[in-house]
């Protein structure tokens, strides 16, 4: 089997600036959580294409115990040299030997976080949420890259009881992570931290009225759920926001009266300064969102990568709509609907409606760029509300009623490329739907689907050209260095533990 291609070396010496040295010397594997800054996830230095995908099998698995509401494994690794690193969500964080799955460490305190959550290396540290005292993700934490050890801790939850769902990113001596804007009173805010120390550099509050719509007691909102997109020649990171709450409302306050007005900047993206966290320019892809749209997808798309005229931001997320944006003024460029839409237009109503797509809907893990087009998978899983009732974590949604869509988008002009259904293999199950995100392999797309099913589209057709049944259910999305994918398998029926699993091209 292939060796990696270098060693890992942890460093504690901090880059004159930018990158962390590990990123930078690890750039041909995966090192950030969505591989590169720009947040593309597209890989053109594997071997693995589609002449040779159904070569890949089982090269080992990586256990990983632990649990919480949607398994243990929301979540990519990221693969450094020899070392992958992982986070379950759980707290518990690993070490693994890329050539033979034996872990090295775990680290960590257990409880239970949402997700989705995640590591992030750099400066010989590796930074990760932490379960604090609520046995909730409160801490984001520095543990030795090479013994686990931890180094330091810092809650970032400013005691307002919100929570850290959001896989941490990296650049110029800081670590940015964000909390998730719930329960009611809490702001979701994102911070810099330093890598040094974990002290706060500076914090943005992404729900902008410090009194939250005027009424605290009943109004939250905001944060980031998954990393940033970073243009390293501005400095800028773009981050995807997530919905007001409560939605659609709560009693005595029907459709999100309880919150009058935009409440900016939530189920939109910001754009900040990330040396100083000054906001550049903010967008609301839905204003007042009473169905809860978290718009927290983001992917930067630099026109000499890409063959286009000029660089373009695209944002997406559970709304099911995708935007083209200029990255230095946040100018919408164009805007494209995907996936299956009911009811998702009204202000307000006054009886229970069937909402698509729903809380756990549209385009709501990982999407990719390549080549000046941009891939996602979207879920069509309504949800049913009443209008002056509270919704929370999905529930009122039905999941697995209806099959899943990939959809190719070009970059320059929004235009739907291709947009094909990912049905159910299992004949019991009417959709299997697609939490897997996208990951770009030469000229495959890479996804999976909840129930385990691992598949490999054709990039320019979307359809599917690989298939590998897994021992378990997944709601994560893979890493690639050369000719390893590795996936992340999360929920498993007992006595089966969730684990990491690495295939690799057989020779």
């Amino acid at each position: 089997m292939p060796e990696p291609t270098s060693e890992f070396r942890p460093t504690a010496s901090e880059s004159p600036g930018g990158s962390p040295p590990e990123v930078i010397e690890h750039a041909a594997d995966w090192p950030l959580p969505n591989r590169d800054n720009a947040a593309t996830r597209a890989v053109f230095d594997s071997p693995i294409d589609s002449s040779n995908v159904h070569r890949l099998e089982v090269a080992w698995t990586a256990e990983v115990p632990g649990g919480s509401t949607w398994g243990n494994l929301a979540t990519t690794p990221l693969i450094l040299g020899n070392r992958v690193y992982v986070a379950g969500l759980d707290g518990g964080v690993q070490a693994i030997d890329r050539k033979t799955g034996e872990v090295l460490w775990t680290t960590g305190r257990r409880g239970g976080m949402y997700g989705p959550s995640g590591v992030v290396v750099g400066w010989g540290k590796v930074f990760a949420t932490k379960i604090g005292w609520r046995q909730r993700g409160q801490l984001i934490a520095a543990y030795d890259a090479e013994t686990g050890e931890e180094i330091w801790a810092t809650d970032i939850t400013g005691g307002d009881l919100s929570e850290i769902n959001v896989q941490p990113f990296a650049y110029n001596g800081l670590v940015y992570a964000a909390t998730s804007g719930f329960p009611a009173g809490a702001r979701g805010t994102i911070h810099a931290l330093d890598q040094a120390t974990g002290e706060i550099v500076w914090s943005f509050a992404t729900v902008e009225d410090e009194d939250l719509w005027g009424n605290p007691s009943i109004n939250s909102g905001g944060g980031a759920w998954y990393p940033p997109a970073l243009d390293t020649e501005t400095g800028t990171l773009y981050f995807g926001v997530g919905n007001p709450y409560p939605f659609p409302g709560a009693p005595g306050w029907p459709a999100g009266s309880s919150r009058p007005g935009d409440n900016r900047w939530t189920s939109g993206t910001v754009a900040l300064d990330a040396a100083t966290g000054e906001l550049r320019w903010g967008f609301q892809a839905f204003p007042h969102d009473i169905f809860d749209r978290d718009h927290v997808l983001v992917t930067l798309a630099h026109a000499q990568d890409h063959g286009l005229d000029r660089d373009v931001l695209v944002t997406a997320g559970k709304g099911g709509v995708a935007f083209g944006h200029d990255p230095a003024t946040g100018e919408v460029l164009w805007r494209t609907s995907v996936g299956q839409h009911q009811n998702d237009h009204l202000e307000s109503f006054d009886k229970p409606v069937e909402v698509m797509p729903g809380a756990q809907g549209g385009m709501v893990t990982p999407v990719a760029a390549a080549d000046g087009v941009f891939y996602a998978v979207v879920v069509n899983a309504p949800s049913f509300y009443e209008s002056d009732q509270v919704a929370s974590g999905g529930e009122g949604t039905q999941l697995f009623t209806r099959p899943s869509n990939a959809v190719a988008i070009d970059i320059a002009t929004g235009d739907i490329v291709w947009d094909v259904e990912i049905v159910s293999q299992f004949p019991d199950v009417p959709a299997a739907d697609a939490f897997g995100g996208m990951t770009v392999v030469n000229d495959l797309l890479f996804t999976s689907t909840f129930f385990g099913e691992l598949l490999a589209l054709d990039r320019a057709t979307g359809e599917i050209v690989w298939h590998h049944q897994a021992k378990g259910a997944t709601n994560g999305w893979p890493a690639v260095a050369d000719d390893m994918i590795i996936y992340p398998i999360g929920l498993v029926d007992e006595p089966g533990i969730p684990h990491l699993l690495a295939l690799r091209l057989k020779p």
